[in-house]
């Protein structure tokens, strides 16, 4: 069985870490995007509810109701 020295080692080893290094980049890379996605689909939902309270408003306005009564009425959620 041939013998492996002490550079071949450290050679393996400094080879290994390399990978690590470059996975744990990978990853965290996959990550950050992820969390990019996440937040534009945040800024779309809280657009897209901005926009349905300002129907909500509009039609309690034609109607001489409050937000609340709308809420009601249309089985919205009051506390968000």
């Amino acid at each position: 069985m041939e013998s492996t020295t002490t550079a071949q080692l450290k050679t393996i080893y400094e080879d290994l870490q390399q990978k690590l290094r470059q996975q744990a980049t990978s990853a965290s890379s996959i990550d950050q995007e992820r969390k990019t996605e996440i937040m534009n689909l945040l800024h779309d939902f809280n657009d897209v509810k901005d926009a349905a309270q300002i129907v909500v408003g509009a039609l309690a306005n034609l109607e001489r109701k409050t937000i609340k009564e709308m809420h009601l009425k249309y089985n919205l959620p009051l506390n968000e």
